[in-house]
């Protein structure tokens, strides 16, 4: 270059966008032996670089005179081969996965919900961020992004997305934020999240539904109305235990109602993570109780339109199951119900704990009829 800049300095930005490294003289990059190693180190000392494993997503490389002196720079990026530097993420996990509705315009495929783990100042809270995933039916990756907003906290955690009609998808979790000590000797409070994702990745809008110290959304489901119905859990300081929360919004995800639901013993503790409308425009809210060094009980409760609790049941499947909680269920043409789920259970009188799955009938009322386990 005729006006070269002399002493540039090197900032990969992601998409938040957040400086994820920088550099001004590439010798002293922790990556620096592995430039060398692969042949693309810079030819003069003075000259930044930086090599880093990335997610698909977007980023930009900016460079600026370190010395304040101007002048031309060139920036390139090299795919290192089989290269594996795990220097900006830490781990990637993946938590629900949805399908692209038919008829939506998009090719098949689906998209992978996940959290990706990044490295920050505070070891005691590593951050999560939103990270979302598109892939074809052949597996083609087609976007793939951080997803930033001002409605989330330092970290975020995604449990399901599911699909819309008009071809968006919807997500839930749980935003966490940093708070002085009446949320535990920790300080960290958990919110709701409810957030619309539009056919690129982008999202639409998102809200934040902070109501007590620590609340998570496991499930969401779009309602006929436009609104939404999001099941998860909320934890009760006082008794120190876990309810089953449900919130109800409307179509512009503002708050209409929200119950909590828990067994009227306060050393019980109710997780769920499921819910389900009915045909007549009820839901079912489907998890776990349990007690602390106790066993672990089958729980569904059904309630209106309006939030009205209109029946609760525990089911006790034997002695032996120490772990279990119904995952699914399917109305039956008599207004029964189908339950699935899965759990662990002691065989015969070992100590062997096995994995199983469970199947549950039950009628309307959600008085059992039988059940049997595989």
């Amino acid at each position: 270059l005729a006006d070269a800049m002399p002493d540039p300095l090197l900032k990969v930005y992601d998409s938040v966008p957040r400086v994820i490294d920088a550099n001004d003289d590439w010798m002293d990059h922790e990556t620096a032996a592995l430039m060398e190693e692969v042949g693309l180190a810079p030819p003069d000392p003075r000259e930044p670089a930086v090599a880093l494993s990335l997610l698909p997503g977007r980023y930009t490389a900016v460079v600026e005179a370190g010395d304040g002196h101007a002048g031309e720079t060139v920036v390139s990026a090299t795919e290192i081969p089989g290269g594996t530097v795990f220097d900006y993420w830490e781990t990637c996990a993946g938590f629900d996965i949805a399908p692209t509705p038919l008829g939506s315009g998009e090719s098949a495929g689906g998209v992978l919900s996940a959290a990706a783990q990044v490295q920050n100042d505070v070891p005691t809270f590593p951050t999560n961020d939103l990270y979302l995933a598109k892939f074809a039916s052949d597996g083609q990756l087609l976007w793939a992004d951080i997803l930033p907003h001002p409605q989330f906290g330092f970290s975020s955690l995604t449990n399901d997305i599911q699909p819309t009609k008009d071809g968006s998808f919807l997500a839930t979790g749980v935003t966490t934020t940093h708070l002085p000590d009446d949320c535990g000797e920790e300080g960290v409070e958990g919110d709701v999240f409810l957030a619309k994702i539009d056919v690129a990745g982008r999202i639409d809008w998102a809200r934040r539904f902070p109501m007590a110290c620590y609340q998570s959304g496991h499930d969401v489901r779009p309602l006929e109305d436009g609104g939404f119905v999001i099941a998860g859990i909320n934890r009760d300081p006082q008794n120190d235990r876990e309810m089953c929360q449900v919130i109800r919004t409307d179509a512009n995800a503002e708050i209409r109602w929200v119950r909590n639901f828990v067994p009227n013993d306060p050393a019980v503790s109710a997780n769920c993570s499921v819910i389900e409308e009915t045909m007549d425009g009820d839901f079912l809210l489907l998890g776990q109780t349990s007690e602390v060094h106790s066993y672990v009980y089958d729980y569904v409760v059904r309630l209106d339109a309006d939030g009205n609790l209109l029946w609760e049941r525990e089911y006790d499947l034997g002695d032996y199951w120490v772990s279990r909680h119904i995952t699914d269920v399917r109305e039956m043409q008599d207004g029964g119900f189908l339950f699935v789920g899965e759990g662990s259970f002691y065989f015969g009188l070992s100590d062997t704990l096995l994995p199983s799955v469970h199947v549950l009938e039950t009628d309307r009322r959600g008085i059992k009829r039988w059940s049997d386990w595989i």
